[in-house]
């Protein structure tokens, strides 16, 4: 179930309407279209009947708790339910896999919090851990290794096939991987008390507007959260509304649009000149930004309109003038995970020089692996790593602790494209379906470097556009820029939306690039 389908869209309805109580024409009228829906689907769900009676089910359920045992519990079985049905949508086997990782790390928060002993406590700790990360590695880089393994053994003679062990990568598990794990640590760390309810944890590891590609969620951010029983609040939801129909419009219109450029020229780069790579690299890095944050903007904008409140994941990466700086605004709840629980944890910054540089290099390199299993995810860690290092000497040396000030417009704009320009080069490997091909961009963009003219149009166009969303962000956020709107304003955004439901409705949906993560 893809946020930008129409099976998304009525199955927040029918949760929202029920969440909060609506009127009961209007809850039921939904519900009924929500049960039926999934039937008339046939060729695009993998189970439609087994999906009606669920979300049946769980109707019944929570009216039948509602009734019996208050509204906060209710919503809760509600919402877990619904998340489930959401991720079951996918393939219902690997539903078991995210609540068995939820159960794992319940029993091991609990033999955590329920010692006194360092010893002990840190065993359990390390228990979660392996177990988190060697589930994660199992269904992740088994096929990496068997793939490495096979080319091994063949330039040493053996012929050996591998390909009939690969292993179907879980919707989400390197996301709600990390939620659990985070969980795990903060408890361990004295942060947060473990919860005696196994609700809360299953609603958290499972809310459904996050578990697909984030943001990351750390539990002392949400689970306090879970406590509230949440009130219809007109300005929240149409807050939430408007920034779901930005991040929308971001995958449509951005991502979407761009997609076919850089489809074509990455599927054959040796069909297209030096410049025209370039060109779908330059795209390929708004595509990417569309529609990872597009989507960030949708389960953002979700949970408002819920009650619930989870951290943004970027603000305004393009416009940074270093390397340090785009980590600080490109996905925040990955590099701040990764700082808090793996670069703190190695040492951070309290050590050694050499041993400080170590350790970004390591989190970087860790960083890389994480986002798939492939070489080309090894070497974009890493030089994001080199680069983070080289920056990290560079303030060293010149005894520097914080970045430049960015509010004097010229060294501020030449930095900012530098960083930007350098940041496109790695988006090289991100994009690479191989290594081979990697490389074969960059070859061909670098025989291209002498006559190398990019078309006029795109940055004549993109650079206003760049700095006209710099100025607005700078001082506001979207949704508030767009509450603020005038009528016509926002008569034209209310247009926007029906356009947008009729191309989702007669497209087919494209898959967020994160969602293979």
């Amino acid at each position: 179930m893809l946020f930008n389908s129409i099976d998304f869209f009525l199955f927040f309805a029918v949760v929202t309407t029920q969440y909060f109580r609506a009127p009961f024409l209007i809850r039921w009228s939904l519900a009924l279209a929500g049960v039926a829906f999934p039937v008339f689907q046939y060729g695009r769900s993998p189970n439609p009947i087994a999906a009606s009676v669920l979300a049946a089910l769980g109707l019944i359920i929570t009216a039948m708790v509602r009734r019996r045992h208050g509204e906060l519990l209710a919503r809760k079985i509600l919402l877990a339910i619904a998340s489930l049905l959401f991720y079951s949508a996918w393939r219902w086997p690997f539903t078991s896999l995210l609540l068995g990782n939820t159960l794992f790390n319940y029993v091991c928060v609990r033999a955590v919090e329920g010692t006194a002993d360092p010893r002990r406590r840190r065993l359990f700790l390390i228990l979660a851990l392996v177990g988190n990360l060697g589930v994660l590695g199992i269904f992740k880089y088994t096929n990496f290794i068997l793939e490495n393994l096979e080319g091994l053994l063949g330039l040493s003679g053996l012929t050996v096939d591998l390909a009939g062990v690969s292993i179907l990568l879980p919707l989400g598990i390197s996301f709600y991987t990390f939620h659990t794990m985070s969980y795990v640590i903060e408890v361990y760390r004295g942060h947060m008390r473990a919860r005696k309810s196994l609700l809360d944890i299953i609603l958290f590891a499972s809310f459904f507007p996050q578990l697909v590609a984030g943001p990351i969620l750390r539990a002392n951010q949400f689970i306090p959260q879970l406590d509230e029983c949440k009130t219809w609040d007109p300005r929240r939801v149409k807050s939430g509304l408007l920034l779901m129909i930005w991040g929308m419009a971001k995958k449509l219109l951005i991502a979407d649009a761009l997609a076919p450029i850089v489809n074509q020229a990455y599927a054959h780069p040796d069909l297209y000149s030096g410049p025209a790579l370039v060109l779908a690299t330059y795209c390929f890095a708004f595509q990417i930004y569309g529609d990872f944050s597009g989507y960030t903007d949708l389960a953002i904008g979700a949970s408002r309109v819920l009650g619930f409140d989870i951290p943004i994941n970027f603000n305004r990466p393009y416009f940074a003038t270093n390397i340090s700086t785009f980590w600080k605004r490109w996905h925040i709840s990955l590099s701040t995970w990764l700082r808090d629980y793996l670069y703190i944890s190695l040492g951070g910054s309290r050590c050694s020089r050499s041993r400080t540089l170590f350790n970004l290099m390591a989190t970087m390199f860790l960083g890389g692996l994480w986002h798939g299993a492939t070489w080309n995810f090894v070497i974009w860690g890493t030089i994001h790593g080199v680069m983070l290092v080289l920056h990290r000497v560079f303030l060293m040396a010149t005894g520097r602790g914080k970045a430049r000030d960015e509010t004097r417009p010229i060294p501020w704009l030449v930095l900012a494209t530098l960083n930007f320009h350098l940041v496109c080069l790695t988006w090289v490997f991100f994009r690479a379906e191989t290594l081979a091909k990697a490389v074969a961009v960059l070859g061909r963009i670098v025989q291209g470097a002498p006559g190398l003219m990019v078309p006029w149009l795109f940055p004549a166009v993109l650079i206003p556009a760049l700095l006209a969303i710099q100025a607005v962000q700078a001082r506001t956020t979207i949704s508030t820029f767009l509450l603020r709107s005038p009528r016509l304003s926002r008569l034209l955004i209310y247009a926007g939306i029906a356009l947008m439901a009729v191309v989702i409705s007669s497209t087919q949906p494209v898959d967020f690039i994160y969602f293979v993560f």
